[in-house]
């Protein structure tokens, strides 16, 4: 019984008379005892997703996509000004290798560099062809991308008349 009673006297908030007139709700303090453990767990789910890459550049952020001639890697949430990789793999050993990227996803990037550098490149009004020359097993060619404004870019990009789906979540 005198356990029971020393319990309750612990969530209990001493009431005192200071001299100085501080306003004060013992009733918020109680509130604040109650949701402080749930709210530390939301900053721990919080943090661990960070670390595992869910804001961009880990394990649950990178995303690849793979067929029997091609594989492409690329992350799927980005931050805006941060660089990133947009890597393309051609197994496939043809001579030429055209990447066709639409201009409505290219708006949300600045594109630093392409890696080599395409022979020769084309606007067909709604995408840009990159086209890429030489016969390799394994021709890889990276664009070096920095967000420029937030939100989701969604898109089919071809290589070589083959249509993928990527998608990315841009955030400030």
């Amino acid at each position: 019984m005198e356990l029971h009673n020393q319990a309750d006297k612990v969530m209990d908030i001493e009431q005192i008379s200071p001299s100085l007139e501080i306003d004060e709700s013992p009733g918020l303090h109680k509130i604040g005892w109650i949701i402080q453990p749930y709210a530390w767990g939301f900053i721990l789910i919080f943090i661990i997703a960070g670390l595992l890459g869910l804001f961009g550049k880990g394990f649950l952020s990178n995303k690849v996509i793979t067929n029997d001639f091609y594989k492409i890697k690329y992350e799927k949430s980005l931050r805006e000004g941060s660089l990133t990789a947009f890597e393309v793999h051609d197994i496939s050993g043809s001579e030429k290798t055209v990447i066709g990227i639409p201009v409505r996803y290219l708006s949300y990037f600045i594109t630093q560099s392409i890696v080599p550098e395409p022979s020769e490149i084309s606007y067909t009004g709604k995408s840009v062809q990159y086209i890429f020359q030489g016969i390799a097993t394994d021709k890889q060619v990276i664009f070096y991308l920095e967000p420029r404004r937030t939100g989701k870019a969604n898109t089919d990009i071809t290589i070589n008349n083959r249509s993928f789906h990527i998608s990315n979540f841009i955030f400030p």
